[in-house]
């Protein structure tokens, strides 16, 4: 179960910089925001009743922070375009050309062993990917 979130939350991660890393480039990023977004934030749902299965009884009192933390996941698929907002987002990209949205989901999935790869070749490990949310790497709100 902590191996399932930690490899959900290093997907997450590498989606954002993915993102990032398009806008830095100057190309074309809505896609990739938005998927990045939806899935960062359906994850947290995830990984978080996940953490408070793994503490069980204790995981709904109030003195441990998992508690917090699951009351508080709500909130992210809420928070700066809704879930459905990306999804239709997302949709209505990929329905007007299929292909590119293909393209767009093997450009994350590139990326993401590119980067990893990258900090593997290097010996950075875990260290090669800052822990920062979406929004500081300039993703627009309402992506």
């Amino acid at each position: 179960m902590i191996a399932d979130m930690a490899v959900e939350v290093e997907a997450g991660r590498l989606m954002c910089l993915h993102a990032a890393q398009l806008k830095d480039q100057g190309v074309r990023f809505t896609i990739e925001a938005s998927m990045a977004k939806l899935f960062a934030s359906e994850m947290v749902k995830r990984v978080v009743y996940k953490a408070l299965q793994v503490h069980g009884g204790y995981g709904y009192i109030q003195d441990f922070p998992v508690e917090r933390l699951y009351r508080d996941a709500r909130v992210f698929t809420i928070y700066e375009g809704t879930s459905e907002i990306q999804r239709n987002i997302i949709a209505n990209d990929c329905s007007a050309d299929l292909s590119q949205c293909l393209f767009a989901a093997s450009r994350i999935r590139s990326a993401g062993i590119g980067l990893w790869n990258e900090a593997i070749q290097e010996k950075r490990g875990y260290d090669a990917f800052p822990v920062t949310p979406c929004a500081q790497f300039g993703v627009p709100k309402g992506i």
